[in-house]
């Protein structure tokens, strides 16, 4: 027949003035599940920097739907988990390591996890244990719908990249780390911007000793062609102290520039 019915609401207008069309999705693998390991590259050199990698990799799962990862262990991986154009799939439970010497900058690899091209994926309880990453967790590539919640870092910074190409509507929420201030350090090269499109939204980020601001935040950024003479309203950042009378803020990098909104709750 000429009816499709769905089974949720669209994140987006579909209008026929846009000459839309319907394709079948094609996936690789399906029902497929890594779970219950260590992966462990056992080395003494240290981290050589960000793309100087040797190529201590982890995971890759590409054009996947219904997989899953948890309950792995990575240990000084320079990437660790990569989810390309894959739906409806789980990272879960899943611990990161590092003993080798870090960088110049205090790094000890590239990427965690980075998903790209992909949608409505739950990623869930991920620890860093002295792993600092350059991008902790990397959203790019239109990548939306997508959950991260349930993240600690054990003595390791956290970096929320938006790697480029416009990922939208993801939540990042519930993370705790020893330094959030590089939440905001976005990554990819300038042919990619905006680094990130609407509705992202980030709640319940904090610093992990308890004695510092705890921020909640819905960010959206604007096209590198926007300027800053141009008017913007409204244009604020808004933050609430309602645990500490410490308050440490978070810095954004100068070279983008952001649309912000803010919500929060008691």
């Amino acid at each position: 027949g000429n009816l499709i019915e769905l089974n949720r609401r669209l994140p987006f207008d579909v209008r026929l003035s846009w000459s839309p069309w319907i394709t079948l999705a094609q996936y690789k693998v399906e029902n497929v599940g890594l779970e219950y390991f260590s992966l462990q590259h056992i080395t003494k050199v240290p981290y050589p920097g960000h793309h100087h990698e040797f190529g201590y990799n982890g995971i890759l799962l590409d054009k996947c739907i219904n997989c899953w990862i948890r309950g792995i262990t990575l240990h000084n991986v320079d990437v660790g988990i990569l989810m390309r154009s894959s739906v409806l799939s789980t990272i879960t439970d899943i611990t990161f390591t590092a003993d080798r010497a870090e960088d110049c900058r205090g790094k000890s690899g590239h990427y965690g996890i980075d998903i790209a091209n992909s949608g409505s994926l739950l990623i869930h309880n991920i620890r860093y244990v002295n792993a600092n990453f350059y991008h902790s967790i990397s959203v790019s590539s239109l990548s939306h719908l997508n959950v991260i919640t349930g993240v600690y870092g054990e003595g390791s910074a956290f970096s929320g990249d938006h790697h480029g190409k416009s990922p939208f509507m993801n939540l990042w929420d519930n993370i705790s780390a020893a330094d959030v201030s590089q939440f905001f350090d976005f990554g990819g090269n300038n042919d990619v911007f905006p680094s990130s499109g609407r509705g992202e939204m980030v709640w319940n980020v904090y610093y992990n000793d308890a004695s510092h601001l705890k921020v909640k935040r819905f960010v959206d950024s604007l096209p590198k062609s926007q300027s800053m003479t141009q008017p913007l309203s409204p244009w604020y950042l808004f933050s609430i102290i309602p645990w500490s009378q410490n308050v440490t803020g978070l810095e954004l990098p100068e070279s983008h520039h952001y649309y912000m909104h803010t919500y929060a709750q008691d």
